[in-house]
């Protein structure tokens, strides 16, 4: 699910909460409390709530696997 904002503007109801790096971000929308990641002007969906986004997150389950070997 990709959400883009109307006009490239930045919906009242995001909050930003945690900055990947590279100008990426995870934001929780408040009207839903889903959790998108992204950066202007497409956001991508990434969880059902911030509980989710949590367990994921602790699990490691955001960033591709560098094989080793």
């Amino acid at each position: 699910m990709v959400l883009e904002p109307p006009n490239h503007t930045w919906p009242d109801s995001l909050l930003e909460f945690y900055h990947h790096g590279c100008g990426e971000f995870s934001c929780i929308d408040m009207k839903t409390d889903r959790i998108f990641v992204g950066g202007n002007p497409l956001l991508w969906y990434e969880a059902n709530s911030l509980e989710e986004w949590f367990e994921r997150w602790l699990r490691d389950e955001f960033y591709a696997q560098v094989p080793t070997g």
